[in-house]
């Protein structure tokens, strides 16, 4: 490792090879496309259709693959 390695790694309280395989997330995202909705946050495969904009917001119309649904994303 170089200078610039044993750096970036002190700031994360690193001091040798077991300390860096020891670290482990602290949360995660599930991204797994389920073909069912779910009653949770959940990842969409989803085909882009159309996208309208405007000055105060943009609808993205879009088919959801997985799931065989339309629907309208709106972002204000």
């Amino acid at each position: 490792m170089d200078k610039e390695d044993i750096k970036k790694l002190s700031k994360l309280h690193v001091t040798n090879i077991l300390d860096l395989a020891l670290i482990v997330p602290n949360k995660y995202e599930d991204n797994t496309i389920y073909n069912h909705l779910t009653h949770q946050e959940q990842a969409f495969e989803a085909q882009i259709l159309n996208v309208a904009q405007s000055p105060k917001r943009v609808v993205i119309k879009a088919h959801l693959l997985n799931v065989d649904m339309m629907v309208d994303l709106v972002y204000f």
